[in-house]
C-alpha cells in the first residue's frame, strides 16, 4: 500500500489523546439500576480549559 501523505505521528495523536485525558478526568465507571454505566461530571467537564482548546493542529 502507498501512502500518499505525510504527517508526523504526534500530530495525529494528539486531539485524541487530549480526548482521552477528558474522558480518564471526568468519566467513571459506575452502576445504575444494576447496569454498568459511564457516569460523565457534566458540570466539571464544561468547565474544564482542556475542552475549549483547538481540537486540530491546522495553522
Amino acid at each position: 500500500m502507498e501512502r500518499h501523505y505525510t504527517l508526523p505521528y504526534q500530530q495525529l495523536n494528539t486531539p485524541w489523546d487530549n480526548y482521552d485525558k477528558l474522558l480518564t478526568t471526568h468519566v467513571s465507571a459506575s452502576q445504575k439500576q444494576r447496569l454498568d454505566a459511564n457516569m460523565v461530571n457534566y458540570h466539571r467537564l464544561r468547565h474544564d480549559p482542556q475542552l475549549k482548546q483547538p481540537k486540530t493542529n491546522e495553522t
